[in-house]
């Protein structure tokens, strides 16, 4: 009997218990499916100084609880974001300020929102969302002032 011999014996029998449908050759519980996202703007007054609400809409197939992670990002007219957000929570939904500037003092042109979903076993929502969201000036804000002699008016 050579060397190899057990090993084939060892073989044939883990074969033979695969084929026998032994539960130890296959895997049987069921399988984690990733969680999908949604953002959904409720309102979005797009003025730097303007408030921004949003939610995640979310579903797990699993039923696995469920990690939300939003971060914002505000950008310039270049489309250039700062590299750090000035958002962050986990919260399902959110409201947020529009900064009037960036962190290199330009004037805020768009907003970009991301959300992450990630279940209790690593599972990440695909594709990620994101959403960017244009901000406008305000309107101007009118002040009568008076200067100099008014007559009629006592200096």
């Amino acid at each position: 009997m050579s060397a190899r011999q057990p090993s084939r014996i060892a073989l044939r029998g883990l074969l033979g218990m695969c084929a026998g449908g032994v539960g130890a050759c296959f895997y049987t519980a069921p399988l984690n499916e990733r969680p999908s996202a949604e953002i959904v703007l409720q309102s979005a007054d797009t003025t730097r100084g303007g408030l921004i609400a949003a939610s995640a809409n979310t579903f797990d197939p699993n039923d696995n609880p469920l990690v939300i992670s939003w971060r914002g990002y505000t950008c310039d007219r270049l489309g250039v974001c700062d590299p750090s957000p000035f958002f962050e929570s986990g919260q399902p939904q959110i409201q947020l300020v529009v900064p009037l500037d960036t962190a290199t003092l330009s004037p805020v042109t768009t907003v970009r929102l991301d959300l992450d979903v990630v279940d209790q076993y690593g599972a990440i929502a695909e594709p990620r969302q994101s959403e960017t969201i244009a901000v406008r000036n305000a309107a101007p804000v009118g002040q009568v002032q008076a200067t100099g002699y008014l007559p009629g008016v006592p200096m």
